[in-house]
């Protein structure tokens, strides 16, 4: 892909080296976009994510015939590995198809060692893949054999992706999180927005999200969304431009139709959010659609300060507008972590949620967490992870009444599966995904027609 410019470095690359805690612009950390799998292995000795495998992409393709597979993203924050999952089988079925040894196409980009899965797909099971590092978006999924593709998200400017939601047969909706420094009348330039693009890539429009803000003069710092019907919802962080500090959560409806925002809930108390289960719209309470996400804190401060200002909330989705509530405040705990970016919440408005873990004379592991909302009851601990930050996503099969944890400090198995459907988290059975020594950290459930 040729960039118009050349791709800026990050604001603030700073970042642990596993796991998915980061400083408040946790997402923003970037690897630089140039840098090629030789490169990376030049200093990081025997990374088993950087085979060589230029024709690994189009001789295996990056599609599945699994009816709902699971898309996990492992990584070590220096490469990436994609793989299918069955969840009805419990079985690993492509392990690394795509990973950041492959060259994606002629004119396309290896994925960086930043990258996520998006919300949703195309009906014929295309699925996005976002790299918040090289401002991509790379299709897999499709049908057996099937090629991925790539498309710029920026003209140039480290764009830092959040999300990617289809919203239509030729309407994806991407969130990016950076404003464009030096912006140009690109239509791919602008940032801290959501960019609007047909079913071939090409811009269609930009929602602004910056004015949204909560902290005057800061950015909007949008994260991952969730969509009903044409509304995609969106936690905003509400940064500094140097990321010192943060106004109060916010979530905002943009009107995809309209291409403007048109709804808006706060969250006293809670900073730092950037996360909704893009799934939780299925969900409902009386009549109205339950949102379900989290805020994590300010990491600058002490653990107590970050913890103090995390939480678990819904936003109800009434017909006079989103009316948002907290169901976990960190505030309330005396010890431990803030809660973390991954939730899941099922039709009784009962949740799963992560805890971070610390480092250092005195550890601690990241660990799942319980609530129930109204049930008079406190957070409970379901499980522990194979060390501090090393827990990921979750994802909550309703169905089967299962929850899928990534657990990159897992040596037994990467993905636990645990039976939540009694009053008691059971562990049933664990997948090991990291062929290529690239554990899970991220996950998302890719549907085919």
């Amino acid at each position: 892909m040729t960039f118009l410019r050349p791709v800026q470095a990050a604001k603030n690359p700073t970042a642990r080296r596993r796991g998915p805690r980061r400083p408040p612009a946790r997402v923003s950390r970037r690897w630089p976009a140039a840098a090629t799998c030789a490169a990376v292995v030049a200093g990081l000795t025997a990374l088993a994510g950087c085979v060589d495998d230029t024709g690994g992409a189009t001789t295996g393709g990056v599609g599945t015939s699994v009816p709902r597979a699971l898309l996990v993203v492992g990584t070590d924050y220096a490469s990436t590995s994609l793989s299918w999952v069955d969840p009805a089988q419990t079985a690993l079925t492509a392990g690394a198809f795509l990973h950041s040894g492959t060259v994606v196409s002629a004119s396309g980009a290896a994925l960086s060692g930043d990258v996520v899965p998006g919300s949703s797909g195309f009906a014929d099971g295309r699925f996005p893949v976002v790299d918040r590092s090289h401002s991509t978006l790379t299709w897999v999924g499709g049908a057996p054999g099937s090629a991925p593709q790539q498309w710029s998200l920026s003209d140039g400017f480290v764009a830092n992706p959040q999300d990617a939601h289809v919203a239509g047969p030729d309407l994806v909706a991407v969130v990016r999180a950076q404003a464009d420094p030096t912006p140009t009348d690109h239509p791919k330039s602008g940032g801290d927005d959501v960019l609007l693009l047909n079913a071939a890539g090409e811009v269609q429009g930009r929602v602004a999200l910056t004015a949204q803000s909560t902290l005057p003069g800061g950015t909007a710092f949008a994260g991952r969304g969730a969509r009903h019907h044409s509304t995609l919802w969106l936690p905003l962080g509400s940064f500094a431009t140097d990321f010192s500090a943060a106004g109060v959560g916010r979530v905002v409806g943009v009107d995809l139709g309209q291409r403007s925002v048109t709804a808006h809930a706060d969250l006293p108390g809670l900073r730092n959010c950037t996360w909704l289960d893009h799934t939780a719209a299925e969900v409902k309470r009386g009549d109205a659609p339950l949102l379900v996400g989290t805020c994590s804190g300010l990491f600058q401060g002490s653990e107590a300060d970050q913890r103090a200002g995390s939480g678990v909330f819904n936003v109800r989705l009434t017909a006079q507008g989103p009316v948002a509530s907290t169901v976990v405040r960190g505030a309330d705990w005396t010890e431990g972590g803030a809660v973390a970016f991954p939730v899941a919440q099922d039709a009784t408005r009962r949740g799963w949620f992560v805890r971070f873990g610390r480092l250092g004379d005195a550890p601690r592991p990241d660990a799942v967490w319980t609530y129930a909302p109204g049930s008079g009851t406190p957070p409970a601990k379901v499980y522990a992870g194979g060390g501090a930050f090393e827990l990921g996503g979750l994802w909550l099969d309703r169905a089967t009444q299962r929850l899928w944890v990534a657990d990159a400090g897992s040596a037994d198995g990467d993905l636990v599966v645990l039976d939540v459907s009694g009053d008691i988290a059971k562990e049933v059975a664990r997948v090991k995904t990291d062929t290529v020594g690239l554990r899970a950290v991220h996950l998302a459930a890719r549907v085919a027609p």
